[in-house]
């Protein structure tokens, strides 16, 4: 059996925003998913994926969504709501697997606020089941919010199965260091010139106007691209 690679993992966590998606030699397991959290199925190795998703704006619980944000933002993620709910939920579905599936490997990924995944791991059965953890630009604060402090035997066992993978220029990821458990690794943007950036090229050519443009645009689009998941992909 080999694990699946940090691609496969990074698009588990971008067809979690879907509940008609599954990455590429998995299926979805619809009695083991749910709007927030998708359970994807090697179809022959004895590997599965559970995949937190991240804010969504089309979906319909994206007030709670936004609350989350906010209390990741302020450092206070112990505190709520939804946090606990994917917590306690992916520990249902290891359970369930662990009577379906008891010789399967299972591996976590998220991507932004789908960071709720490693909230997941302070549950002991669901450390003891999961192989790893692998977060894509996870929300971060610069306030910290860590879950755990450093030191104590749960914490170290989350640190040695848990990966941040970070695009620089994130703004949303960048206090990952301070946020979450686990090795940090960087990596540079993928990103290449935005519809954004060429209508703006488009609608103002080289004059004054379409400079100053640009330069209020840009930010915020970088800022875009280094969060997608597509870096990783």
């Amino acid at each position: 059996m080999v694990d699946p690679t940090i691609k496969v993992l990074a698009r588990g966590a971008e067809a979690s925003y879907s509940t008609t998606q599954a990455p590429p030699d998995y299926e979805r397991v619809a009695d083991l998913s749910s709007p927030d959290i998708s359970t994807y199925k090697h179809k022959t190795q004895p590997v599965i994926i559970i995949a937190h998703r991240g804010t969504d704006f089309s979906s319909p619980t994206i007030g709670r969504q936004l609350k989350a944000d906010f209390k990741v933002l302020i450092g206070d993620k112990k505190n709520d709501a939804l946090h606990k709910a994917r917590s306690k939920k992916t520990e249902d579905i290891i359970r369930k697997i662990r009577i379906t599936d008891p010789d399967s490997e299972i591996f976590l990924t998220a991507h932004s606020l789908g960071a709720t995944a490693q909230t997941a791991m302070l549950r002991p059965f669901v450390r003891d089941n999961v192989k790893s953890v692998n977060l894509f630009n996870p929300a971060s604060s610069p306030l910290g919010g860590r879950e755990l402090s450093a030191g104590g035997k749960a914490f170290a066992e989350i640190a040695k199965k848990s990966t941040n993978h970070i695009i620089r220029g994130d703004l949303i990821s960048e206090n990952a260091s301070n946020t979450l458990i686990g090795r940090v690794i960087k990596y540079n943007s993928k990103k290449k010139p935005t519809i954004g950036k060429a209508l703006i090229d488009l609608a103002f050519g080289s004059s004054k106007l379409g400079k100053i443009a640009t330069l209020a645009n840009t930010g915020a689009l970088d800022v875009m691209e280094a969060h997608s998941l597509k870096n990783f992909i």
